[in-house]
């Protein structure tokens, strides 16, 4: 007697635990709830926004109307290896996100096989046997396993997604700012160049006056140190123009 007497509180405290612990576990079933973050439109100095335009919103090619930069732009999205890489990754995310739902429904598995028997024997006919069999498995997500890493992967497909776009956004920036450059330079160069004739006539000029004594030597000199001011600056921007169509061709 006194020995089940000790043994039966043992037995209601593990009846006890046992069902405290499935309880427990349930809760990993309920959804997360989110803290209520909603902000107003007086977060920064009590300021009404009331434009929602935003440059975000417009087409590379309704911003940048130039033929020819668009046509770069363009290569640079068909040819660019970091983008490649991005698209690689939304492409990756989307069938691990495609195979997550395909997880919730069952998976039949079919089979067919065939054999055929000569018979040594004379007048006999050739055994056939033929032999067909399927099997099929469902998975029920009873602790949320499927319905959480289908929430995984969703995450990742948009992280993927948001990184694609964010390196499109950049590298179409970069042709932009490089194209603009690019131009900026040559343009630079031709009104050096224009400068560094008009100052060789110049030299000339004084040349001239020189000899007919109208000017002074000094004036010569000052002429010529303003020819050389702008000859100095000649490769220095030619080599700018040649980095930066380097600095392009990269992009592309």
């Amino acid at each position: 007697m006194h020995f089940r007497y000790y043994f039966k509180p043992v037995r209601i405290c593990i009846v006890v635990l046992t069902f405290a612990g499935i309880f427990t576990s349930c809760k990993v079933l309920q959804p997360h709830k989110y803290p209520d973050l909603s902000s107003d439109n007086k977060l920064f100095r009590e300021l009404d926004v009331s434009d929602t335009s935003t440059i975000a919103n417009i087409p590379w090619k309704q911003l940048f109307t130039d033929v020819h930069l668009q046509s770069l732009i363009q290569e640079a999205l068909n040819n660019n290896q970091d983008l490649q890489i991005a698209v690689a990754r939304v492409n990756k995310a989307e069938a691990d996100l495609r195979q997550s739902n395909a997880a919730f429904f069952p998976s039949v598995t079919a089979n067919a096989v065939g054999s055929a028997t000569n018979s040594e024997l004379p007048n006999q006919e050739v055994t056939r046997l033929y032999e067909v069999y399927g099997a099929a498995s469902w998975e029920i997500d009873v602790w949320g396993k499927l319905r959480n890493t289908r929430k995984a992967n969703m995450a990742a497909f948009l992280a993927s997604d948001a990184y694609r776009r964010t390196v499109q956004t950049q590298l179409i920036a970069n042709v932009a700012m490089t194209y603009y450059t690019l131009l900026a330079y040559d343009e630079q160069l031709k009104i050096t160049q224009k400068t560094v004739e008009k100052r060789d006539s110049d030299v000339t000029a004084m040349t001239l006056l020189k000899n007919t004594d109208v000017v002074t030597g000094a004036d010569l000199v000052l002429s010529q140190a303003n020819r050389y001011a702008a000859e100095v600056t000649l490769p220095d921007l030619k080599q700018k123009i040649y980095e930066t169509e380097n600095a392009l061709c990269l992009l592309l």
